[in-house]
């Protein structure tokens, strides 16, 4: 059934809200990443330095930083102002893969579908890091270039050069979809003439817009990366470092970095997870010879192309599996969508049965990528036995930072108490605790800790801390995150008596004090 451009737009907009409900409910209830720590930090220091100071060896663009502290300055300090502003762009990639339904037809309200309900796509976008942002420049590039192709406007000219900066200003890994589209567009020629494949007529598209308008397109776009890559003009250095960061992502894309997975890694990912792009992956050389659009056939070869890339290389995080699924998800809205009919020009009308039993299969995984989404995002969302949780902070380190907030919510005036973090490696502490005024960083039989309220250790140092301590402490357990040894937090019992959880051992330290208790 072919459905009306009102009825599409009806469906695509209850499409958005399911997802922008996934993407809003219960966003604080995931611990600080450690990268968001990081990228909090960033924003922290642009407040002071009055921009943000690229640096090439941190492998992530200006834009996404300058969007959080726009969350900042719109919410205010916290976690859920930058995982609700990543959420909204998660939405935006939605929009646009429906709107993609002018080039692909119906199938791209499925893609919108199941894109939407990924357990990736939600986890990802309900985290404050650069990926979902990234994702949303390869959509609108898509979009761009599919609408170059059949109207040669300035708009879509725009919609190509607005991506781009997009890609280049937020990852310096954007040559890897570049890479991957231009060599579709190259295949899919030369397959199309070497197999003699029907392409549903496109129209003829009219005459392009004179090459100045586009190169004054080309100039505003090339004028505001180089802007954002020096901080407007406040660090030149970031001109050349926007260079530099190419040659220091190649050896650390392909060098030791303890992030190296074998092969299929993706594969398995997408096995526990991600049923109907698997589906959709396995399957992407049928579509290819099937699909009777040059846009469908672009999608199909970018979705195993990027696959192909990202397993051959050998850095590979969780989140990066988004660049498949996108270009994935079209090929499932075809797979699933009647009007591709693919499956009646395959098999007789007696095969009806066969028919429908694969549509039921396909819209089984959907059922299960759905369940897979609501138990990963709001049950299991810090359990670290699920590949997604990676790097995480743990639910001790928000039961510690919540107990801290938690006073300062009750009596204001502890903003001004003195904390000590001996800890190692304490992110995401130095922007989840960067404000409080008397906050002190320092190492564990170096730092004097008499009169300390919070004190923050790693348990490799606990006799020494201890050791220093005067008063009466609450004790809690202290992990920062997984695979890092675990700690203790000392909360002063005069002021955290009332607010840490029930349980919660007390002691008391130092001869004076003992026997002054």
């Amino acid at each position: 059934m072919i459905l009306n451009r009102r009825s599409g737009s009806l469906i695509l907009l209850i499409i958005l809200a399911a997802a922008l409900a996934l993407r809003s409910i219960g966003l604080e209830l995931k611990p600080t990443h450690f990268d968001e720590g990081i990228n909090g930090n960033f924003v922290f220091r642009m407040w002071s330095d009055g921009f943000y100071r690229y640096d090439p060896n941190n492998f992530h663009g200006p834009l996404y930083f300058y969007i959080l502290q726009l969350a900042e300055t719109v919410f205010g300090f916290g976690i859920f102002g930058y995982r609700f502003a990543t959420g909204l762009l998660s939405l935006a990639i939605i929009y646009i893969i429906g709107s993609h339904r002018r080039f692909v037809g119906n199938s791209a309200l499925w893609a919108a579908a199941v894109y939407a309900v990924s357990p990736a796509s939600v986890f990802y976008s309900r985290y404050a890091i650069h990926e979902t942002l990234f994702i949303l420049s390869h959509v609108a590039f898509a979009f761009g270039y599919l609408l170059w192709r059949e109207e040669r406007s300035n708009k879509a000219w725009a919609w190509m050069a607005a991506a781009v900066v997009t890609a280049v200003t937020t990852k310096e890994t954007f040559f890897i979809f570049f890479g991957t589209w231009a060599i579709a567009i190259f295949v899919d020629q030369f397959a199309t003439k070497l197999f003699k494949l029907k392409v549903t007529a496109e129209p003829t598209p009219p005459k392009a817009s004179p090459v100045s308008e586009r190169v004054a397109i080309n100039l505003v776009a090339a004028f505001v990366t180089l802007a954002l890559f020096t901080g407007f003009f406040m660090n030149l250095q970031g001109a050349q470092d926007m260079f530099t960061a190419l040659m220091i992502w190649t050896k650390t894309g392909t060098g030791a970095t303890g992030h190296e997975k074998e092969f299929r890694y993706w594969i398995d990912l997408m096995n526990r997870y991600e049923w109907p792009f698997l589906v959709a992956l396995v399957l992407t050389p049928v579509v290819y010879f099937r699909a009777r659009t040059r846009a469908m056939r672009l999608f199909t070869l970018v979705g195993f192309g990027t696959w192909l890339a990202y397993s051959l290389i050998p850095y590979k995080t969780p989140w990066l599996i988004l660049n498949i699924l996108w270009p994935l998800s079209f090929v499932f809205g075809f797979l699933i969508c009647g009007r591709a009919r693919w499956l009646e020009e395959w098999l007789p009308k007696k095969y009806y049965l066969v028919r429908l039993l694969f549509v039921v299969a396909l819209l089984f995984t959907v059922v299960s990528s759905i369940r897979m989404t609501m138990w990963l995002n709001f049950d299991h969302y810090n359990d670290l036995k699920e590949p997604y949780v990676y790097v995480q902070t743990t639910d001790q380190f928000k039961v510690v930072m919540d107990t801290i907030s938690a006073l300062v919510e009750k009596r204001p005036e502890e903003r001004g108490m003195s904390l000590a973090v001996l800890n190692q490696d304490p992110w995401p502490m130095p922007w989840v605790l960067s404000r409080f005024p008397r906050l002190s960083w320092g190492k564990a039989g170096t730092t004097p800790l008499a009169g300390f309220d919070v004190v923050l250790a790693d348990a490799s140092d606990t006799a020494v801390v201890e050791s220093g301590l005067q008063g009466r402490y609450l004790v809690m357990p202290f992990q920062i995150r997984d695979a890092y040894q675990i700690g203790h937090a000392y909360l002063i019992e005069s002021k955290f008596k009332d607010v840490v959880p029930k349980g919660t051992p007390d002691r008391t330290f130092g001869v004076e004090q003992a026997v002054k208790k």
